[in-house]
């Protein structure tokens, strides 16, 4: 996966958002996943992004793509 933003919270430890399955040299397929170590399962993002901006704050997760924002909360 390429294009991927990634944060870290104390409830969460690592995790990748969104990004794209493709080539660097082809159209993005952007995808909604969340991917955290230690296999936590998390919800998708609600919609695909690519090249997303994250901040964490306490244990909310902020990620922003284009206009849109989408808010994850990684608590207990």
């Amino acid at each position: 996966v390429q294009g991927l933003s990634a944060v870290w919270t104390s409830a969460s430890g690592v995790c990748a958002l969104g990004g794209s399955t493709t080539q660097p040299n082809a159209d993005a397929s952007a995808v909604k996943t969340v991917t955290c170590l230690g296999g936590r399962a998390l919800p998708s993002l609600p919609t695909a992004t690519y090249f997303p901006a994250s901040a964490t704050l306490a244990d909310t997760v902020y990620v922003v793509t284009g206009s849109q924002m989408f808010l994850l909360h990684f608590g207990s």
